[in-house]
């Protein structure tokens, strides 16, 4: 009888380790697959923020440089408006202030344009000179003095434009730097939490 008591305890003992090891085995099985889905949430967050690190980093760096031609093109700009303005200023500092407007890469060609015909408004041409006349002095600046009001007004209203302009890219850029660091920062959460 003892026996026979040891055995029912056994096989019910048995019979209740073997319903735990299938509980655990199917316990084990949700836990694999919540392992994968972790990893895989963690793979793809650190993918995300390593194309999006990439992706800021080009934004960060085309803001960069438009900022500088901005920044560049405003003191020419300045320069240039300064020299047309003075009524001391001589013909060949005119010229160079107004060359170095139309080299910049954020004027836009009509403007450009003009500026080339002012430049060339005050120039004889060469055949028309007599030989004596080429080695003469130019004349100072006092016909540029009444022939700049339209380029000064023009170069003006670009100075403006342009501050409009990299006034617009800075607030985008401060928005752009923004989200990205909101979303880096969502993206580090999802990985610590996944761990």
């Amino acid at each position: 009888t003892n026996a026979k008591f040891s055995i029912e305890d056994a096989t019910k003992q048995k019979g209740e380790l073997e319903a735990r090891i299938t509980g655990f085995s199917s316990d084990i099985e949700v836990a694999g697959s919540k392992i994968e889905e972790l990893a895989k949430t963690i793979g793809t967050s650190e993918s995300d923020v390593k194309d999006a690190t990439l992706v800021r980093e080009k934004e960060a760096a085309d803001y960069m440089a438009t900022s500088l031609d901005f920044g560049e093109s405003l003191d020419a700009l300045d320069g240039a408006i300064l020299v047309l303005k003075k009524k001391s200023g001589n013909i060949a500092q005119a010229q160079e202030a107004l060359l170095q407007v139309k080299a910049l890469p954020l004027v836009p060609e009509a403007s450009k344009r003009a500026l080339v015909a002012f430049l060339q408004q005050g120039q004889p041409a060469v055949e028309e000179m007599p030989d004596s006349q080429l080695f003469n002095e130019a004349p100072e600046a006092y016909g540029y003095e009444f022939q700049s009001g339209g380029v000064v007004d023009m170069l003006e209203k670009l100075k403006d434009q342009f501050s409009k302009q990299k006034y617009d890219m800075d607030a985008e850029e401060l928005k752009a730097k923004h989200a990205f660091e909101q979303m880096a920062q969502q993206l580090a959460d999802n990985i610590e939490n996944a761990k």
